[in-house]
């Protein structure tokens, strides 16, 4: 299973807290007890020239946790005499390390220890500080400029959940504003939730959580849902099946197929159109096929040759015909032909018109002849092609159709 599209702070700090908790007893300091600033700066940089990454970032690991408090000036100097030698993994071991004792400290030095990227430094430290005083890291987070507020407010709002007072958490997760930055934080909530507390407790959570904001209640199914199609894709089309015509079950359909399609195109395709239908279940239709069909799967195009224009795959339609003229341009007209929707069937005329004129310009012009083609739809297929929009992320446009 391909799981997409996580955070970065919740693989670089889920990595940071294993190599931190895979350490055994803390390892003595040297046989007099005590540990010099030349003795830190020699280990420093002895560790971090092993080329061995394992190795180097395993001794790095028992070395910080060898030191304590006092140790922190003489720590910051032998890093700043080793700082060409300092990695990111390093670097983020460093920032966990300073996180717990002085995180503001911390947050200044990231930009010297990861200068080319120092928000994954910074997510470390709101991470550690909110697990460890939530009230200080929120007020820190609330003085961030925006261009830095929203991945250091997903490790804020991870490290709060991961700490022992986690009153209020969902009270400000339910205020933050609308976005990508929202969805991002709920889906980092509702899938540790399903691995830590099981599939259905977080669908359980989701039904019991109050629905005064709807908005929020509607975006916390969406993303409960998809965090259970991970683990269990069956339960979770159950369950956005049962709440799809309810008040919160916009997008749910869409967002459970969307998923569950990089395990299995075709169940969630099978499963889709059995679903009542609806504009809802037309737009997962859509959205699951272009998904299924553009990782390259022949099966793709032969499900809908086998299921045929029914009502339910009118929505895939348009994504086979071009896909198949992409191929050979000919074998696309007799899906072309299957579109039933005016506006889809134009949409489709265009691209598939725009492929055969780059490819073979006069069976191309022989085609748009033999199919009365009107003038300005020539015109639309022949003209030079526009410079298309940067394509944003799967949860930019996510968090846009929300």
């Amino acid at each position: 299973m391909q799981i997409r599209h996580i955070a970065l702070i919740s693989l670089t700090c889920g990595a940071l807290g294993f190599a931190l908790g895979s350490i055994g007893s803390k390892p003595s300091l040297e046989s007099g007890g005590q540990r010099g600033a030349e003795s830190i700066e020699s280990s420093v940089v002895q560790i971090l020239s092993i080329p061995d990454m394992r190795e180097r970032t395993d001794a790095f690991s028992k070395l910080l946790a060898s030191l304590d408090s006092e140790h922190a000036e003489a720590l910051d100097r032998a890093v700043w005499v080793a700082s060409a030698e300092l990695d990111p993994t390093t670097a983020l071991l460093l920032a966990d390390w300073w996180a717990r004792r002085e995180p503001e400290g911390a947050l200044k030095r990231c930009p010297d220890w990861l200068p080319k990227l120092p928000t994954a430094c910074w997510s470390t430290v709101y991470r550690v500080w909110a697990r460890r005083d939530s009230r200080a890291a929120r007020e820190a987070v609330a003085r961030l400029p925006l261009q830095n507020l929203e991945e250091q407010q997903q490790a804020f709002v991870l490290g709060w959940s991961e700490s022992q007072a986690t009153d209020g958490l969902w009270d400000y997760v339910a205020k933050l504003p609308r976005g990508i930055g929202l969805q991002k934080v709920l889906a980092v909530l509702t899938r540790r939730m399903a691995i830590r507390e099981g599939v259905e407790a977080t669908l359980a959570f989701a039904e019991a959580y109050p629905g005064d904001n709807a908005d929020f209640k509607n975006q916390l199914f969406v993303r409960a849902a998809g965090a259970v199609a991970l683990h269990d894709p069956q339960r979770a089309a159950d369950w956005a099946t049962a709440h799809a015509n309810g008040p919160f079950g916009r997008r749910l359909l869409d967002h459970v197929a969307t998923t569950w399609v990089y395990e299995d195109g075709k169940a969630a395709l099978e499963w889709l159109i059995e679903t009542p239908p609806g504009r809802e279940r037309d737009v997962a239709v859509r959205h699951a096929y272009g998904l299924w069909q553009s990782r390259g799967h022949a099966e793709a195009l032969a499900w809908i040759k086998q299921r045929g224009p029914v009502p339910a795959v009118q929505p895939a339609l348009p994504i086979y015909a071009v896909a198949l003229a992409r191929k050979n341009p000919p074998d696309s007209l007799p899906g072309l032909a299957s579109i039933e929707d005016k506006a889809s069937h134009r949409r489709a005329t265009v691209d598939i018109g725009r492929i055969w004129h780059a490819r073979d310009p006069e069976a191309a012009a022989q085609w748009m002849a033999d199919a009365g083609l009107s003038e300005d739809l020539r015109q639309e297929i022949t003209a030079p092609p526009k410079r298309r929009p940067k394509r944003r992320s799967r949860d930019a446009q996510q968090a846009a159709r929300d």
